[in-house]
């Protein structure tokens, strides 16, 4: 079973994340030119590709500037909606990966 999810394909490329993997984001070049060495690779990306699958990205820019008390409380505010979605949908599995089940319990760790 395969573990990857599209986020761009064209003719000779495949841009995608694999399911469990948060951190990264792949990019698969068919006849592509590319120099390696022990600690490199280089790999010349089409602009034409460059520009398709720039816009793709996984990366949360929005949140650099979010110290940790606006970062929890942005966390505490998306999981407060995704249960109040929960109770109008309890089918639902978004936000399952990210944030556990919608039934469960808010856990307080202090």
């Amino acid at each position: 079973m395969s573990t990857k999810c599209s986020l761009a394909y064209g003719d000779d490329f495949h841009l995608y994340e694999e399911v469990f993997d948060d951190y990264h984001v792949y990019l698969s070049l068919e006849k592509a030119e590319f120099e390696a060495s022990n600690n490199e690779v280089m790999v010349r990306i089409p602009l034409a590709i460059w520009e398709h699958i720039r816009q793709f990205t996984n990366a949360r820019f929005d949140l650099i500037d979010f110290d940790d008390e606006a970062l929890l409380k942005l966390t505490e505010k998306e999981v407060d909606e995704r249960i109040e979605d929960y109770k109008i949908n309890p089918s639902s599995l978004a936000g399952l990966l990210t944030f556990g089940k919608a039934d469960t319990p808010k856990r307080s760790t202090n």
